[in-house]
């Protein structure tokens, strides 16, 4: 093999590797967003709730 074959081969490779890298880190960061959003949503959607179930233990326990 040729020295310019190695290099071409290391220079495909590491570009690959590159590209998988910055895929995967792009699909982590959506995941991660993705995530953070949901618990954002479902904490406030537990605190809803319970403000709901306090306000009719308050209107159940007054009649």
């Amino acid at each position: 093999m040729y020295a310019y074959q190695i290099f071409w081969i290391a220079f495909v490779v590491s570009t690959l590797a590159i590209s998988f890298g910055i895929i995967f880190f792009a699909w982590r960061y959506q995941v991660h967003k993705r995530e953070k959003l949901a618990s954002s949503h479902k904490s406030s959607a537990i605190i809803r709730l319970r403000t709901k179930s306090w306000q009719g233990f308050n209107c159940a326990s007054s009649v």
